[in-house]
């Protein structure tokens, strides 16, 4: 695979950022629905790729036939016999190898291949649970939201290939600002009564979740959590893309799409995700200055506002019932389980069932059937409605410590980097929003593929900027 992006890896990019967050909408069912549609996706992309990889493993050979095309001609290669995946398999490993990823570069955490290191922690944590689960049988796929072990080692893999194949590029910010603006227009459509995807039942409407429905849906991704985590990831890309936009036209139209995106959370109460894209984006200024000594001020100030907003929260109770009522009640030790829609709750007994199983886990996607046989009877849990909790239980201690060390890592280098190259300021804001938010969301085929795609993504603008240019 060459720094350019492969045609199966490019189409594949605009497919998962332009389109799939537009489809499979619909009251009801619409995880699942969203599950086939990424596996159809991936499965058609890894097909395509296979493919190029055979024609790229032979290619500048003569093929049988004068005159065939590569196709035909690989054709009468293979059915006479010959080695074809002999050289596909070497090919591509000695073009793209494992081991140059993961056992010939020094582990070192200024360097993408220690995230892809943690990348292959994180799944061998994950089988381990999986093997050592009293719920082994349902690990494989999951027993609640598509979570389940093969999941994620597809995430894993498709991550991996991208981070190889192709890289964060403009087009694919392009494809990102299309869905974000039609899912803008959708979420205001509803917000004002209408029901244009039938996404609530018939009749009903927005203003009726939690009274005539159980939960609130919202664009054609539906779970609010979910929309809190596609806006984390594409508002900071948006923004990014904005600033280096020459053409005026395109620049402005970025600009009004993302703050159209900060506005539908803001109207919609989705607390998790302005939370997150004001931390992002605030970790995000210093790396503006190129200046050492204004950064440490800025630094200095996103200290002192973090500082001040604490103690206020410990002294202001703010109005009774608010979320920041709640906040204050939780920081003087007078938190309820239905604080933060019942999340401090969820949390006590996602604690509790660690307690348990603190090394190994339960094995992935089995929480709810950990809930089913050690909690009482009540309403029923599925997932722990945090991102870091749901990966210790589903991988262990190991698996959530190289998760938190893959991310913390690619989080610092992109800083870093930012210092010098400013396409990584964004991908920066875009990582600490997407992290902040996962403390009180969970992982679903709806939008964690977005999330691994775009961090393969990154890592491949890692390799490339790596890369001496050709003048050197």
């Amino acid at each position: 695979m060459r720094s350019g992006g492969s045609w199966a890896c490019r189409s594949y990019i605009l497919l998962m950022l332009g389109f799939f967050p537009l489809l499979g909408g619909g009251y009801g069912g619409i995880t699942g629905r969203k599950t086939l549609l990424f596996l159809a996706f991936s499965a058609g992309f890894l097909l395509f790729f296979l493919l190029e990889q055979i024609f790229a493993a032979h290619r500048g050979r003569s093929f049988p036939g004068e005159g065939a095309s590569p196709p035909a001609a690989l054709l009468q290669k293979f059915f006479r016999g010959n080695s074809l995946f002999k050289g596909f398999c070497k090919g591509f490993f000695e073009r793209n190898p494992l081991k140059k990823d993961f056992l010939r570069r020094k582990a070192s955490p200024d360097k993408p291949g220690f995230t892809l290191l943690c990348w292959l922690l994180l799944a061998g944590a994950a089988l381990l649970s999986c093997i050592c689960s009293p719920y082994r049988a349902q690990c494989w796929l999951g027993s609640g939201r598509s979570g389940g072990l093969l999941f994620l080692w597809l995430y894993l893999l498709l991550g991996w290939l991208l981070s190889r194949g192709a890289q964060l590029r403009a087009e694919s910010i392009y494809a990102l600002a299309f869905s974000t603006l039609l899912m803008n227009g959708i979420a205001l459509l509803q917000l004002a009564g209408g029901n244009p995807l039938g996404l609530y039942p018939p009749g009903l409407s927005y203003a009726d979740a939690g009274i005539l429905y159980p939960e609130a849906f919202l664009g054609s991704i539906g779970n609010l959590n979910q929309l809190s985590a596609f806006y984390c990831l594409s508002v900071p890309l948006l923004l990014g893309q904005a600033r280096v936009e020459k053409r005026a036209w395109l620049r402005w139209s970025l600009l009004g799409i993302a703050l159209l995106s900060c506005a539908v959370p803001v109207l919609a109460r989705m607390e998790a995700c302005c939370l997150g894209l004001l931390c992002g984006l605030a970790l995000s200024l210093p790396g503006l200055s190129s200046s050492p000594w204004l950064r440490r001020q800025l630094l200095a100030c996103l200290l002192f506002l973090a500082l001040a907003l604490f103690a206020y929260a410990l002294i202001f109770p703010g109005v009774v019932g608010s979320s920041w009522w709640q906040l204050h009640r939780f920081l003087l030790g007078m938190g309820r389980d239905d604080f933060g829609s019942m999340r401090l709750g969820i949390w006590r007994v996602a604690w509790e069932a660690l307690s348990q199983r603190p090394l190994l886990g339960w094995g992935p996607d089995a929480f709810r059937l950990v809930y089913q046989e050690l909690f009482p009877p009540g309403a029923a849990l599925d997932t722990p409605h945090n991102e870091y909790l749901a990966c210790w239980l589903d991988a262990g201690l190991p698996g959530l410590l190289a998760y938190v060390a893959a991310l913390l890592s690619s989080l610092i280098r992109w800083f870093r980097r930012s210092l010098r190259d400013k396409r990584f300021l964004l991908p920066f804001a875009m990582g600490c929003s997407y992290g902040v938010q996962a403390f009180f969301t969970f992982s679903t085929p709806i939008v964690s593929p977005l999330w691994w795609l775009l961090w393969g993504l990154v890592l491949g603008l890692e390799r490339q900027a790596e890369r001496p240019s050709p003048a050197e």
